[in-house]
């Protein structure tokens, strides 16, 4: 026989056991002492385990932040929600939160970090409440002559939260050719720039036209520096630079924004000098100007130079790559001439001549664009340039000088984008086996190169 439960002791054991879950669920909430949310400025906090975080941008400043904290219901906490607060100390702020039961005890630590800084600068060296020059990763400062070499006291500021070995405050020797580095660590422990602080002596100084120049450094490498407000001297054989005496001595040359010309012959033969500094002042730099600084490998040409001398780089052996800018309009004869290690060159589209052996012997120089702005390609233009393999010559030049492209027994090919031949003689291309070249030109003009003077010469004239 089966034995059931009646239907009214049913629904008591049921009410029982409801009662019972309640009990136990509010037991449970009052022995919670839990932070469910923690909020600043409506950012929400992380919570993990016991700790609460966030990190802030780097340039964050530190200082007190009101939160906002939600907790299991009935718990309490200390400090009360509401409280301003310093987050970005060390130790963080610990919140004890206490359960409804007033027993139930759990203890949180909230901490702000900022994102560390990634920047390594010295952003101010004083000696003596003179400050230095800081140029890149260089610092320096020149001292007149007569000055008496020892050690000297800095005092640097750096970038925010950053460090620097040495530390500021020692006193250093700063008259080494090798100067004194400072290592520069950033706020974030990874990112260092190393800085070299060097102080020089002046060796001598005078006046070259509008402007001063001074001598300092070490022997061997001295640095000249111009400064002013116009025009620098012109100089010839009869008349040599006053810095003459030193000239295969001097390794840097710094032109200080306010000098507007290079003058003639100015460092002419400074065999030594490997660093040349042109400003945006500067709209000329006259003839002979850097001729036969051999020491050369690289030179930036500013925007503000219309005008490059005769003879201005002439025999600069080491130079490899020259930028001509567009504000170039003239460039003068032979200004490149004899720059055997040259191997690339941009004449800009304000041109419009290339003069008398502008590149004459730049027996390195592999292809050259001339621009569609040049009408006149003088005599000796590049005038054995054995190198050379490519030469495309714009669409209005129309005269082509004698002796223009002689002895370049490298090209392959000549692009000629005139359509038009130029009348032009057989000493243009002397001693080029053109039989053994491609020309190559407009489609439309193919037969009448090939009916012109020279031009049908070529081994093979085609269509572009």
């Amino acid at each position: 026989m089966k034995n059931f439960l009646s239907p009214v002791k049913n629904a008591v054991i049921t009410a029982a056991c409801i009662l019972m879950l309640a009990s136990c669920k509010e037991d449970k909430l009052r022995n919670s002492a839990d932070i469910i949310a923690f909020t600043v400025d409506g950012v929400a906090w992380t919570i993990s385990g016991t700790d609460i975080t966030c990190t802030y941008p780097t340039e964050t400043q530190e200082g007190p932040l009101t939160p906002v904290i939600a907790l299991s219901p009935g718990a309490t906490v200390s400090p009360a929600s509401g409280t301003a607060q310093n987050f970005f100390t060390p130790q963080g702020v610990a919140y004890t939160v206490t359960a409804e039961d007033g027993v139930t005890k759990k203890t949180y630590t909230a901490k702000a970090t900022r994102t560390p800084k990634t920047a390594a600068d010295i952003t101010a060296f004083t000696v003596g409440g003179v400050e230095w020059t800081i140029s890149g990763t260089d610092i320096t400062y020149t001292y007149p002559s007569g000055t008496q070499e020892g050690t000297l006291t800095p005092v640097i500021t750096l970038s925010s939260g950053a460090t620097v070995s040495p530390v500021s405050g020692p006193a250093q020797n700063f008259f080494t050719p090798q100067g004194v580095a400072y290592t520069v660590t950033a706020e974030d422990g990874v990112t260092t720039k190393t800085y070299t602080a060097k102080a020089v002596i002046i060796v001598a100084s005078g006046a070259t036209g509008d402007c001063f120049w001074t001598i300092a450094g070490v022997a061997s490498s001295y640095t000249l520096t111009i400064i002013g407000n116009g025009a620098m001297g012109d100089y010839s054989y009869e008349n040599p630079s006053p810095w003459e005496g030193y000239r295969t001595e001097i390794g840097t040359l710094i032109i200080h924004e306010g000098v507007t010309t290079v003058g003639d012959n100015a460092f002419f033969y400074c065999s030594g000098l490997t660093s040349i500094t042109i400003p945006n002042s500067v709209t000329t730099i006259g003839d002979g100007a850097f001729s036969v600084c051999s020491g050369l490998t690289s030179v930036t040409i500013p925007n503000s130079v219309t005008t490059i001398g005769e003879g201005a780089f002439s025999g600069c052996r080491g130079l490899i790559s020259v930028t001509i800018p567009n504000s170039v309009t003239t460039i003068g004869e032979s200004a490149f001439s004899s720059c055997l290690g040259l191997t690339s060159v941009t004449i800009p589209n304000s041109v419009t001549i290339i003069g008398d052996g502008v590149f004459y012997y730049c027996s390195g120089l592999t292809s050259v664009t001339i621009p569609n702005t040049v009408t006149f390609i003088s005599r000796l233009a590049f005038y054995y340039c054995i190198g050379l393999t490519s030469v495309t010559i714009g669409n209005s030049v129309t005269t082509i000088g004698d002796y223009a492209f002689y002895n370049c027994i490298g090209l392959t090919s000549v692009t000629n984008l005139s359509a038009t031949p130029q009348i032009i003689s057989s000493g243009v291309f002397q001693d080029v086996t053109l039989s053994g070249l491609t020309l190559k030109v407009p489609a439309a003009s193919v037969t009448d190169y090939q009916a012109a003077p020279v031009w049908e010469d070529f081994g093979t004239i085609e269509a572009l």
